[in-house]
């Protein structure tokens, strides 16, 4: 996707959270360079019950989107990324694959769609990502 693309999908997400207190993270990747490969997706959304399941919804509504699938729903102690209407990340390939092992049952991090928790590993992993490419805006909105 385009600066510009990810800026018209960026806007009314962050308008719509920050409404809704919803918090989260969107971390991208394009495609790899010379393949056909195309982008994608791995988000985090934090908040009311109500308001999370609107926006997945509004997410599954999305042409663009496909492949869906929730990874983990519950309740947790504390936000992940409580200062975030929806940071977003963009990461290189190999990250977005470290990332999506998590839901690919083919590799050894798999977890059960609807996990009952995040695991330790996964949290970890999603806050090195956060900690190690800058996120946009510069700073949290």
């Amino acid at each position: 996707m385009s600066v510009e693309e990810l800026q018209a999908l960026l806007r009314p997400a962050r308008a719509f959270n920050q409404s809704h207190r919803l918090t989260g993270m969107l971390f991208y990747s394009q495609g790899l360079p010379g393949t056909s490969s195309p982008g994608s997706f791995f988000q985090v959304l934090e908040g009311e019950e109500t308001a999370v399941r609107a926006m997945v919804a509004s997410v599954r509504r999305d042409p663009r989107s496909t492949n869906l699938q929730v990874l983990i729903e519950g309740l947790t102690e504390q936000r992940l990324f409580p200062d975030w209407s929806m940071g977003f990340v963009m990461v290189i390939p190999p990250d977005m694959d470290a990332l999506t092992g998590y839901v690919d049952p083919e590799k050894p991090r798999f977890l059960l769609p609807r996990a009952p928790d995040i695991s330790p590993e996964l949290r970890q992993l999603m806050q090195s990502l956060v900690a190690e490419y800058p996120a946009w805006p510069y700073p949290p909105e």
